[in-house]
């Protein structure tokens, strides 16, 4: 995991060992050092005598992810546009001589 990372891991252990329930979209780190955009799922479950086992879920997201800010982009220009046609439709209704 990214170092800076590090303390919302300890939280969300810390959650976990409580018996709480975590779900979260982060980053995380393969061995290699790679980065990648990640669905994290995870329940503790309690042993008895003080135990407790942690059950994770790690799912790649990182083509979702991209879709999601390709999407985004896109929406954005797309306002803009529409923000320019207004400006130039208002201008020739206001000026025909334009």
């Amino acid at each position: 995991m990214p170092e800076e990372l590090r303390a919302e891991a300890l939280k969300n252990r810390d959650r976990l060992i409580s018996g709480n329930r975590v779900e979260l979209e982060t980053i995380r780190q393969r061995k290699d050092g790679a980065r990648f955009d990640a669905s994290v799922m995870a329940k503790g479950i309690s042993l008895g005598f003080d135990q407790v086992a942690v059950y994770l879920i790690y799912r790649d997201i990182t083509e979702r992810k991209k879709a999601e800010r390709k999407l985004e982009r896109s929406e954005a220009n797309l306002f803009e546009s529409q923000r320019l046609c207004t400006c130039a439709v208002g201008r020739t209704t206001r000026h025909p001589e334009w």
